[in-house]
């Protein structure tokens, strides 16, 4: 097992419509002026006999869910809105011909691509790279994917509302270079692999936003994505040192500051975080050697279940916190099932070696910006822990969610 100075971040993930998994991110590539109306706008004309698309990526780090707050950001006085449609890759290639681009295509959905227009400016004007203007924090917000396989979309109306006034529509089909196009060009560049996102380009309309504003875009066909904008995010000075990794488990305080810090990341992506409090039947406050040992052997098992990012810690005796940074409670509890029979496979050694059972108990909840986010934390463990108390009061071998 690879180990690592302190905890990794989170897989960056989009919801797919209809499936509780999710779909891993791999790069956001983004396209520049893609709408003849926006580039005018923006003072450019295209000429497509003569021009090549161009790009720019942020970091999957800065991906957001649709429906979440995002503070707006520092460093700016003309934040803008971009609605686009989002092509989602579903397998790779290099030097793909146009001919075959469709089959690179997962899925669609919809995006916004929100700018520091002033300082993109100021940088453009310098010939900078317009990094400070375009990679912000949460500026890369997306809704659902929706699955189409396959396939080309070549029309069908784009739109963004503003506290329910239309500030952009145009049709799929004024794009200046299609999705073949764009995937086969972007494919000259970069092998392309499955998780790439590309946003598409925005059409005309662009235009600021303010604290307290409410987006919503839509893409025919496709789906919506929704954002608020949340007011500006104060300095808070130096983070807390990040937890380093250990062959020994965490406890209690280690398990809090860590779920502390994922609330705050979640925060900003309007993303869920799941806590499970896994409780071995039988063991709770028991010091036997056979009460042990099964404690340890359970303890690698469920840690061979869980991802790099996710945190396993030793919460008391018999009992163990999971953290899941990025899991609903659908795909909690795809997890929980798999953790439950992965533990009655491990057998206690001793003298009176016996399978295990475990109860587990599930809290699900989406940060928002005015909650204290340590409160949270420990608000999340307590109603983990009164569901679990209520599945041990059901029977051994249990999972509940929160009503």
């Amino acid at each position: 097992m690879t180990t690592y100075l302190w905890t990794p971040p989170p897989v960056a993930a989009l919801a797919v419509q209809g499936n509780a998994a999710r779909l891993p991110v791999n790069r956001l590539f983004f396209v520049g002026r893609n709408y003849h109306a926006h580039a005018r706008e923006m003072g450019v004309t295209i000429d497509k006999t003569t021009a090549r698309p161009f790009y720019f990526t942020k970091s999957p780090a800065h991906l957001l869910a649709s429906g979440a707050v995002l503070p707006y950001p520092p460093q700016t006085h003309d934040f803008h809105h971009e609605v686009e449609l989002v092509a989602v890759l579903g397998r790779g290639g290099f030097g793909v011909a146009a001919e075959q681009a469709h089959e690179l295509i997962y899925g669609y959905a919809v995006g916004l691509d929100m700018t520091r227009r002033d300082v993109q400016q100021r940088l453009r004007d310098k010939s900078h790279p317009w990094c400070l203007g375009k990679d912000v924090e949460g500026s890369a917000v997306c809704g659902a994917v929706r699955p189409m396989p396959g396939t080309v979309l070549t029309g069908g109306e784009i739109a963004l509302e503003v506290n329910g006034v239309v500030r952009q529509r145009a049709d799929l089909g004024d794009l200046i270079w299609n999705l073949r196009e764009l995937i086969a060009d972007l494919s000259q560049f970069y092998h392309l692999q499955p998780g790439d996102v590309i946003y598409t380009g925005t059409p005309e309309g662009v235009g600021p936003v303010q604290p307290g504003d409410r987006l919503h875009g839509r893409v025919q066909g496709v789906g919506e994505v929704a954002l608020t904008l949340g007011p500006v995010r104060q300095p808070t000075g130096v983070d807390p040192a990040p937890r380093a990794a250990s062959a020994v488990l965490p406890g209690r305080l280690a398990a809090l500051d860590y779920l502390g810090r994922m609330l705050s990341l979640a925060e900003r992506r309007g993303s869920t975080v799941t806590v499970m409090v896994v409780a071995i039947d039988d063991v709770a406050g028991d010091r036997t050697h056979d009460a042990t040992d099964a404690e340890r052997l359970i303890a690698q098992r469920l840690a061979s279940r869980l991802r790099t990012h996710e945190l396993l810690a030793h919460w008391e005796p018999g009992q163990f916190l999971v953290v899941l940074p990025d899991a609903d409670t659908a795909s909690a509890l795809v997890l929980a099932s798999d953790l439950r029979q992965c533990a009655a496979a491990a057998e206690a050694t001793g003298p009176s070696p016996q399978p295990r059972s475990v109860s587990i108990g599930l809290h699900s909840r989406r940060p928002t910006p005015d909650q204290d986010l340590r409160e949270l934390a420990a608000e999340m463990v307590v109603a983990a822990q009164r569901v679990l108390e209520v599945t041990q009061a059901n029977g051994p071998g249990r999972i509940e969610i929160e009503p």
